[in-house]
């Protein structure tokens, strides 16, 4: 994925690969508070629509 965001949008590939793994985290973590606050452990955080 990092490879093709490179050639698509320019910059380096190791660049494009970190922004990647960050997302992912972020991603991941959210879904996390969202299982939490279905669950009624946590409250949710209001989040924009797409």
């Amino acid at each position: 994925m990092a490879a093709r965001l490179a050639r698509e949008h320019g910059g380096g590939e190791r660049g494009w690969q970190r922004a990647v793994t960050e997302a992912r985290a972020l991603y991941e973590h959210g879904q996390d508070q969202d299982d939490a606050g279905e669950a009624g452990t946590a409250p949710q955080a209001a989040r924009p629509s797409p």
